[in-house]
């Protein structure tokens, strides 16, 4: 069985995708998607389906990490903005830019994918579960870099509120 490989934005894709062989990486396209591209429902379920999920706060500071080295690499300036204002200030986009991880995983109101992982514990999960497969070489642990100081109690309720879904779909907790 093929694996195919969901890529929600900020969850360590492409890492593992440099780890798979022989699977079908759909980038950062959404399931609905997905499902249109291998050619509807009943061809997506013959393939295995796997994705990592994130949790929602560290998922977002990373986010903005991204576009504070994207900036000072390619623009050539410091990025002075500060996580708080980088979400206040694009509080209405950021879901399009980072879209609930709940769009990459769930069909009809109905989780279909077949494995979830956490890139809290990323590599463990994923070479255990990928041994089936024929891979038995580790998979790294993503380095995990710290996100609680970021937050403060205002900040965690707007993104609570942003990515509700996530939290309770997932299983992520709402306290820091």
């Amino acid at each position: 069985m093929t694996i195919l490989q969901l890529h929600p934005v900020k969850t360590g894709g492409r890492a593992l995708n440099s780890h798979l062989k022989d699977h079908y990486y759909c980038g950062h396209k959404q399931l609905k998607e997905v499902v249109k591209n291998v050619g509807g429902f009943n061809e997506f379920i013959n393939y295995h389906s796997i994705v990592v999920t994130r949790n929602p706060y560290s998922r977002l500071r990373s986010l903005h990490r991204f576009y504070s080295v994207y900036h000072e690499m390619h623009i050539k300036r410091k990025y002075s903005m500060s996580f708080y204002r980088f979400v206040h200030e694009f509080r209405d986009t950021l879901t399009k830019i980072c879209p609930l991880q709940s769009r990459y995983i769930v069909y009809n109101d109905v989780v279909v994918v077949d494995f979830i992982a956490k890139f809290e514990d990323y590599g463990r999960e994923l070479t255990y579960h990928l041994i089936d497969f024929g891979y038995n070489r580790p998979i790294p642990m993503k380095r995990l870099r710290p996100w609680k100081p970021f937050y403060n109690k205002g900040l965690q309720d707007i993104v609570y509120e942003m990515y509700e879904e996530d939290f309770i779909r997932l299983g992520y907790d709402y306290k820091i």
